[in-house]
């Protein structure tokens, strides 16, 4: 049975392609066929549309010529000046001048039977009809106008006649006996060619008028016609092999290109209509458009289908047997034994027996599946070991932080709530530490990702050598770790640990390159005094540390209620700051004049922000810029601060004030964060001010930690003319080799140290340290905070460059600035 089944499969499996090759087969061969046949159609219309264009064309060139002769025939000419001059229908001279018109009609039958065509008339000055001649059935008929008491009579006779006869005239729409122009006469010099459509025909029709020696006046008009008829389409269908027609209408209008226009052929549209394949042409005529259409029947195209249908059917029937009949003597003597031994060996791996099998000897591919079956049932079971082995793995992962080995938030947690239990019920303590590392993202940000997980490690790697064992210390994520200590007595010994935590990060972290000095903030809630559970606890020692990273960074603060309230008011802060930064009307600039020690004069002022708040009132930069550089609002506050600080100095400048610079302060976030060199050039060019006339002023701190991620921007500002200075300089970390590659042009002297002058020896000697350090490298030199008269002549000898501070002026409005500025240095 299980030989039939494989057979029988197989066979169905064989003859269900075949069916498909044959479907596939039958619908690509009439794809082709009726692809072929189409093009072959459209090549046939093309060729019938041209042969049909280069009829008319040829008629019109014989047309053209065939009347052409009017112009130099002398003898028609002299006979149609005879009939202009002496014809009086009243007093009709009969004898001379039907004579006359019986020869004019004999030459216009000449001239139409030797160009060919169908018909030609005749008409005087007065634009009547004289003479005109018709094919009739083979024959010619010939027609001219006599008059007898002054009505038109009409004489006509055949070729094959021997005398005219009176017959009575029937006015014919294209031949009119009152001479019909559908052209420009001015045109007919050269003669002008037009189409008709009359009685199902197509009549091209050639007009040629004949004027006065000075071409003042006609003479005569000659016109000669060529018919274009249904035999004439019957006979070229026929030798064509297709049917053209011709009409005043078609439902396919639209689709009809210009038959005078033989290089659009290529675009003709081919439609398939009624079992016949169908295009058309059209032509402008005097009656409208007319339509030529081309039509050809499919029925051969469908019986040379059906042919090799039933061709290619019978091929592939004779096929499929024999490829059955192959096959089943091909399954009988060379899968079924070798299959069912495959099958064994499988079965084997579904009972979890990977010993290996003997393999089947076909030296085809079913070998290479018995091998290939036992080679899996190898890489089964050392997989199923090495799963068992990663199962740890991955429990490993699932708890524990995978960058610093660290307990993960999931398994902290978990510890967490043991220990809670177990301390209510000891009615013992427990703290939660929260430590954030301070402006790690700038790390992250400016030095890499790279560096930012070394850091990481070494901090995990610190921290764990200096807390207890029975402590628990987890990285929840980013630059945030958490520690759980148990069995604490009181806040001394938390205070304890919280230092060693602190004094941690006192030497600084070197990784190739890179000499990082970072410090950490904590928050600190206590069980059961801050919080009963997980969550409370971790969200109060949260607070706590953001309370410590608002007091300065690198300090632990514990969490209460007091501080609770005040990180309510931060974050009402911080929403104040949004809502002003958006409304923009809440901050105003206050300039603070710097002077020169030599001249006493005015020669800049320093730019510095006041916040008004409707909430919180009138508040300095120390309350509010950590939270922009916290949210990152710095950058389009910073952005406002410099493009008002510049559009007032060009206020000053414009009104003649002698101030030669104006200094804004940029937050470090301003360098990492944002296209600096993009927002100074939009200013310049918003402002108009010369770039020399800007002073930037940067902290010193910046340069501890990042050193050359800053200076491609600095010296790109550099460049563009704008003056750099160090604030607040020697509070910082900065190097004299790191100092000669910063392109500043100015240091500044921190307050703290003009403070001490000149009781303090240290600040003394800091000071004049700077300011040697500044004549060295070249740079100007500002002191801040100047006070009094003497911290200003000691200054002056030092050879200081500039001094501010209360001693001479407080920040001011831009008024008051002028009236100082004025007032000063004249």
């Amino acid at each position: 049975m299980k030989n039939l089944k494989l057979s029988h499969s197989l066979s169905l499996l064989v003859l269900t392609a075949i069916i498909i090759l044959v479907s596939v087969l039958g619908i690509y061969f009439d794809t082709v066929l009726k692809k072929n046949y189409m093009e072959n159609t459209k090549k046939r219309m093309i060729n019938g549309f041209t042969r049909l264009y280069n009829e008319t064309k040829q008629s019109e060139e014989m047309l053209k010529e065939g009347i052409s002769f009017i112009k130099t025939d002398k003898y028609l000419v002299s006979s149609i000046d005879l009939v202009n001059n002496y014809q009086n229908k009243y007093e009709y001279n009969a004898a001379l001048l039907d004579e006359e018109k019986k020869m004019i009609v004999k030459q216009l039958l000449d001239r139409v039977k030797l160009s060919l065509n169908d018909d030609i008339a005749l008409h005087d000055k007065n634009e009547e009809l004289i003479a005109f001649v018709q094919k009739e059935k083979g024959d010619y008929r010939l027609n001219f106008f006599s008059y007898e008491n002054g009505n038109r009579v009409l004489y006509s006779k055949l070729e094959s006649q021997q005398t005219y006869q009176k017959i009575s005239y029937k006015e014919d729409l294209l031949l009119t006996f009152n001479h019909r122009s559908y052209y420009n006469l001015e045109n007919t010099f050269e003669g002008v060619v037009t189409y008709h459509y009359s009685n199902g025909n197509l009549v091209i029709k050639s007009h040629q008028s004949l004027f006065e020696k000075d071409n003042s006046q006609i003479t005569a008009h000659i016109e000669m016609s060529h018919i274009i008829t249904n035999s004439y389409l019957s006979e070229l269908s026929n030798a064509l092999g297709i049917k053209l027609q011709m009409s005043l209408q078609s439902p396919y209008a639209s689709s009809a290109i210009l038959l005078n226009d033989p290089k659009s052929f290529d675009r003709l549209e081919v439609f398939d209509v009624d079992d016949s394949y169908f295009a058309l042409v059209k032509l402008k005529t005097e009656n409208g458009m007319v339509y030529f259409t081309a039509k050809l029947n499919t029925s051969l195209l469908l019986k040379t289908l059906y042919e090799n249908r039933y061709q290619l059917l019978f091929i592939l029937v004779i096929v499929t047997l024999l490829v059955l009949w192959s096959l089943h003597r091909f399954v009988s003597k060379r899968l079924t034994q070798p299959l069912n031994q495959v099958m064994g060996q499988i079965e084997k791996i579904e009972h979890s027996d990977y010993t290996p099998s003997q393999s089947v000897h076909t030296g085809d591919e079913l070998e290479m599946i018995s091998d290939s079956i036992n080679q899996l049932a190898q890489t089964i079971n050392k997989r199923e070991r090495e799963l068992k082995a990663s199962q740890k793995d991955l429990e490993f992962l699932s708890l524990y932080d995978a960058l610093t080995n660290l307990p993960n938030r999931r398994l902290f947690i978990s510890k967490l709530e043991y220990a809670l239990h177990k301390a209510q019920a000891q009615s013992t303590k427990l703290a939660i530490m929260f430590l954030d590392i301070d402006q790690f993202k700038q790390i992250n940000d400016t030095l890499g990702h790279n560096v930012g997980d070394q850091l990481l490690q070494a901090v995990a790697t610190r921290l764990n050598h200096v807390i207890r064992s029975v402590d628990t210390l987890a990285r929840l994520g980013g630059d945030e770790f958490i520690l759980m200590i148990e069995n604490v007595e009181g806040s001394k010994e938390i205070e304890t640990i919280a230092q060693k935590i602190l004094n941690v990060f006192n030497e600084p972290f070197v990784f190739d390159e890179h000499i990082l000095n970072t410090t950490v903030s904590i928050g600190i809630s206590v069980y059961p005094e801050d919080g009963e559970d997980t969550v409370t606890l971790i969200k109060h020692a949260d607070m706590a540390m953001y309370h410590s990273k608002d007091q300065g960074h690198n300090g632990y603060s514990f969490f209460s209620k007091q501080l609770a309230t005040e990180v309510e008011k931060r974050a009402e802060r911080i929403n104040a700051l949004k809502s002003a930064i958006r409304n923009g009307k809440e901050f105003h600039l206050l300039y603070q004049p710097k002077i020169s020690i030599s001249t006493g004069k005015i020669v800049g002022m320093e730019a510095l922000v006041r916040w008004e708040s409707e909430s919180f009132g009138l508040l300095g930069p120390d309350e509010f810029i950590d939270l922009l550089e916290e949210t990152n609002l710095i950058i389009p506050f910073g952005a406002w601060v410099t493009q008002k600080a510049c559009s007032d100095f060009m206020s000053l400048y414009n009104e003649g004030y002698s101030i030669k610079q104006v200094s804004i302060n940029i937050s470090t976030i301003q360098l990492f964060n944002s296209d600096i060199v993009e927002m100074m050039d939009r200013i310049i060019k918003n402002t108009k001010i010369p770039p020399k006339m800007i002073e930037l002023e940067i902290t010193e701190s910046f340069s501890a930690d990042y050193k050359e991620q800053v200076l491609q921007t600095l010296y790109t500002l550099r460049h563009m003319g704008i003056e750099l200075a160090i604030d607040d300089f020697g509070t910082g970390y900065s190097s004299m080799a790191y100092l000669q590659k910063l392109p500043v042009t100015r240091l500044k002297i921190d307050k703290s140290f003009v403070d001490g002058i000149p009781v303090s020896k240290e600040s003394i000697a800091i000071v004049k340290a700077i300011v040697a350090l500044a004549k060295t490298f070249d740079l100007n030199v500002t002191a801040e905070g100047v006070e009094t008269e003497v911290q200003l002549r000691y200054l002056k000898d030092l050879g200081c460059d500039e001094v501010q501070g209360y001693y001479y002026a407080k920040p001011m409005d831009l008024e008051t600035l002028k009236t100082l500025c004025a007032k000063i240095n004249q």
